[in-house]
């Protein structure tokens, strides 16, 4: 029967529909029953004007025309029915059913757009056959062409054609959208009368890129695509629009590696382009108005490094009192605090030159071997009166294993832990912990984190902490998280940023974990080429 055809998407019908188109009844009642019985539904009409009536109504899947019929025969009835307009009767099977087997006949027959041709009398079982292969038929075309349509609209959404070279014969054949991306207008039904070929889309090419794009389609002949980059072209239509469009193509090889033929695709990336432009013209402006606060603030941190000089030099004779007494306590009292107050500013100063020279790679590291544990009980020692201050507890957590030396800049490397413990120090109420510990991490030793192993400084306080969305504000540039007038903790908000740019030039990282009322930890990692091998290995420092 019919279980092969009734399948889901070759018809909106559980069954196929025939329309039988005969003048006699008889023949008309014999056509439905061997149908019906083979599982086909049935209409039937009696002429060619009614059958074009009922074939635009009824949609059948599949037609039978007998020729000899009074008004239209059955050639113009075919005919009439191929020519409706939409595409209706396009690609619906029509079997013409005729005593009439001359040449001329079968001639006519395919010429008025039958699908095939049957002879009288039938042979039934033939016929059904002949039937199911055409419906068969039908459903692949069918499925063809909706694929067809499906990737001319995807093209089309994508500004994207499709195309194949013929490298022995130099023809070509274009998808829709490939005419429309070069510029050619399409006809009534879509396509454009233009032959498509290589001296089309040269054509097409702007004067000044020809020369580029015949060298790159001599490399595709030859089986070397070019770089991407260098397939991108500018197309001119009549218009005199210019828009750019990007070639990619792949050579195809026959049984003996011989390139055959070259297929590829077009695109169109015009508004691309235009977008990249706009973003890199706006970078550049960003970048260059960075460097011109960068070279602003560092010329005016060096103009003022002179006058400061003069004042703390000045401030600490007088505070020495080296040429005599000052000769009032109060005066001795406002020298202290200018003497302080510049000191401040000095190290404000050196703060934002530091940052000005990280942000325009001006730094260079002076590597060295460095004992991280005398390091490290150095800035401890540096720190302790002011923890001792606030009655913080300030403690240093080392191995008991020795630590490796580390390849580093160690003016650099105390800065870094310096502003990291000040801050912590800053930030935790009196009474409160904070603890440096140092330890090395070995590669895959923690997979769950995606370590490669280093040397980590962990600082860890009791402090006021702060919410996650708050880190990126503190390590900005003269970053607040309080940014009243009123704001209870003094700072420039440099200290972190230099402080990742630092580590960062270490080939390091810096990585903050905080909880409002909890606390914080600031995590700085070197990378594992920064420790010295065990032969290398520095001498260890007693704890202090």
């Amino acid at each position: 029967m019919l279980s092969d055809l009734t399948s889901p998407g070759w018809s909106d019908r559980s069954q196929p529909l025939v329309l039988v188109v005969d003048d006699d009844e008889v023949a008309q009642f014999l056509y439905r029953q061997a149908l019906e019985r083979e599982g086909f539904q049935v209409v039937d009409a009696c002429n060619g004007e009614l059958a074009l009536t009922m074939f635009q109504d009824h949609r059948p899947d599949l037609v039978l025309l007998d020729v000899v019929m009074p008004g239209m025969d059955g050639f113009e009835t075919c005919a009439a029915m191929r020519a409706l307009p939409t595409g209706i009767g396009a690609h619906i099977p029509i079997l013409i059913v005729t005593g009439l087997d001359d040449v001329g006949s079968i001639k006519q027959a395919y010429t008025a757009g039958a699908t095939d041709f049957i002879t009288k009398p039938i042979n039934w079982m033939i016929l059904m056959q002949r039937l199911r292969y055409m419906l068969r038929a039908s459903e692949s075309l069918r499925r063809l062409g909706e694929s067809e349509r499906r990737l001319a609209q995807a093209q089309k959404i994508a500004s994207l054609g499709s195309w194949e070279w013929d490298v022995g014969t130099g023809e070509m054949n274009w998808s829709r959208e490939m005419f429309s991306l070069l510029g050619y207008a399409p006809d009534g039904d879509g396509r454009s009368q233009l032959a498509p070929s290589l001296a089309a889309v040269l054509s097409r090419i702007h004067p000044d890129d020809r020369d580029r794009f015949g060298t790159a389609a001599d490399l595709l002949g030859q089986g070397m695509p070019p770089a991407e980059e260098s397939g991108d072209f500018r197309i001119v239509d009549d218009g005199d629009d210019i828009r750019i469009v990007r070639f990619t193509g792949r050579p195809e090889r026959d049984c003996r590696g011989e390139i055959v033929r070259v297929a590829g695709v077009a695109q169109d990336i015009t508004e691309r382009r235009r977008s990249e432009d706009v973003l890199r013209r706006a970078l550049n402006q960003a970048e260059a108005a960075n460097r011109a606060k960068s070279d602003f603030l560092a010329t005016m941190s060096h103009e003022l490094r002179t006058p400061m000089n003069a004042i703390l030099g000045f401030t600490e004779i007088m505070d020495r009192k080296l040429y005599g007494p000052i000769g009032n306590e109060q005066y001795e009292s406002y020298v202290r605090m200018i003497h302080e107050s510049g000191e401040h500013l000095l190290h404000l100063i050196n703060a934002i030159l530091d940052l000005s020279k990280a942000e325009q790679g001006m730094i260079e590291l002076h590597d060295d071997p460095i004992d991280v544990t005398r390091v490290a009980h150095a800035c401890r020692r540096l720190l302790q009166a002011q923890a001792d201050a606030k009655g913080i507890s300030f403690t240093l957590d080392l191995p008991k294993r020795p630590l490796p030396a580390l390849f580093a800049d160690e003016l650099r490397v105390r800065q870094i832990l310096l502003n990291i413990l000040s801050n912590a120090l800053k930030f935790t109420p009196d009474n409160g912990q904070v603890m440096l510990r140092v330890r090395r991490e070995y590669p895959g030793q923690f997979p769950d984190q995606g370590g490669t192993g280093g040397l980590v400084f962990e600082v860890a306080d009791t402090g006021i902490g702060m919410r996650a969305e708050d880190i990126p504000i503190a390590l900005a540039k003269f970053g607040q998280i309080d940014s009243s007038h009123s704001r209870r903790y003094e700072g420039t908000g440099l200290g972190l940023p230099l402080t990742k740019r630092l580590i960062e030039l270490h080939g390091g990282t810096l990585e903050i974990l905080s909880a409002p009322d909890v606390g914080t930890t600031v995590i700085l990692t070197f990378p594992q080429e920064r420790i010295l091998t065990e032969q290398r290995r520095l001498p260890v420092t007693a704890a202090e």
